[in-house]
């Protein structure tokens, strides 16, 4: 099991190029991966001591990178609806023995777990919208709070 201080207040998702236009951040950047059968987004925790080593790892010698600095509370604690379906979000530890500060954004529809390439429709309410639509918002409104919060980390300058 993780090691993760569940006092953090914030947890770092580290963004690809691809995700960021002009200060936009696309709601891909929060997509669960079918082919990957993922249960959870992944994003570092901010407050571990392992957190900038572990994000230098995962950029791969990159110089810099952008990074969605994400409030706990405001992912977990918002009441969010798509139509009259309730969506949910849990931050928790996902067991990764290389990062320490490795955690998952976990995402429920009306109170049952999703994973990215398998449906969810029998969990939704009957006057529901499509999966991709709730998929979609899940998304937006995950990029939204991103972009409200986007740092970079600039790993020349912490060598110094």
């Amino acid at each position: 099991m993780s090691n993760i201080n569940f006092q953090s207040k914030h947890v770092a998702r580290l963004l690809k190029s691809s995700w960021v236009y002009q200060g936009k951040v696309s709601p891909t950047a929060f997509q669960l991966r079918p082919g990957l059968k993922e249960t959870y987004i992944s994003v570092l925790c901010e407050e571990m001591p392992t957190f900038l080593s572990d994000a230098r790892t995962i950029v791969k010698g990159k110089d810099k990178t952008q990074y969605a600095s994400l409030p706990k509370e405001e992912i977990e604690e918002r009441d969010y609806q798509v139509n009259s379906d309730k969506v949910a979000f849990t931050i928790k530890p996902a067991d990764n023995n290389t990062f320490k500060s490795h955690a998952g954004i976990f995402i429920s529809v009306n109170g049952h777990g999703v994973t990215g390439g398998e449906p969810f429709k029998e969990f939704m309410k009957e006057d529901g919208v499509p999966e991709s639509t709730v998929l979609q918002e899940i998304g937006l409104f995950l990029a939204d709070i991103a972009e409200k919060n986007l740092k970079t980390l600039n790993f020349d300058v912490l060598n110094e």
